[in-house]
């Protein structure tokens, strides 16, 4: 009789199931397409919340995603995309964000996050960053390395699916829209010696490039996959 019990208990649709952790902690690999590769930590609250951080750097090939989409969806042109290109192969990224599970399994979710990314470029051309401000940079016709920097302050809203896998490990598989809301971009033209007109010259750049973040709607594919 107690062997029938037991079996009927494991068929048994309504039959109550273990208690999860109130509170857990949690470590995986993420790829953020085409943001960043990087590392994820997060603390999950009973069953239906998360909150997690993240951080990795970009490589050139995400960068070459990226700035196609953009360009596809006519966010900015080619010189701002050869400049974007200089910046971002090797720019480091951190997100911190949070999660809702839906659902009666817990498995679809919505999540928000809040993203920072920096990068620089040591050698812009000088005529590269003439075709964006469409003006000619002071100098001589030799000097071509303009080191360049670049930070972006982003807001990502989305959805995904978790996929559970030997009891202790995750698949995350996310589609989210990504907006950047502040930036700063700054160069050092060296033969100017930081003086009125290199000043001039960088808030002209910096002004373009927020208006030029502004207008990007960034879609994003994530995976993660999570201990």
């Amino acid at each position: 009789m107690e062997e029938e019990s037991f079996v009927e208990t494991l068929e048994d649709p309504n039959a109550s199931s273990p208690e999860k952790k109130p509170l857990s902690l949690y470590v995986g690999a993420v790829s953020e397409f085409p943001m960043a590769l990087g590392i994820q930590g997060g603390l999950q609250l009973g069953s239906r919340l998360m909150f997690y951080l993240q951080g990795g750097v970009v490589p050139e090939t995400f960068v070459s995603g990226a700035n196609s989409v953009a360009q596809g969806m006519g966010a900015y042109g080619k010189e701002t995309g050869d400049l974007v290109t200089d910046l971002l192969p090797g720019a480091t990224y951190l997100e911190l964000g949070g999660r809702i599970y839906v659902g009666s399994k817990k498995r679809w979710f919505m999540e928000m996050g809040a993203g920072f990314l920096r990068g620089q470029s040591q050698s812009t051309g000088k005529q590269l960053l003439e075709a964006i401000l469409g003006r000619s940079l002071p100098g001589a016709g030799g000097t071509n390395q303009i080191p360049v920097e670049g930070e972006v302050t982003a807001v990502k809203l989305g959805m995904g699916y978790s996929l559970p896998w030997r009891q202790k490990f995750h698949w995350d598989f996310g589609l989210a829209i990504l907006h950047p809301i502040s930036s700063s971009t700054s160069m050092d033209i060296p033969w100017l010696n930081g003086g009125a007109i290199e000043q001039a010259l960088v808030a002209e750049l910096d002004k373009f490039m927020k208006d030029t973040y502004g207008q990007l709607y960034l879609p994003t594919i994530t995976v993660t996959f999570r201990y």
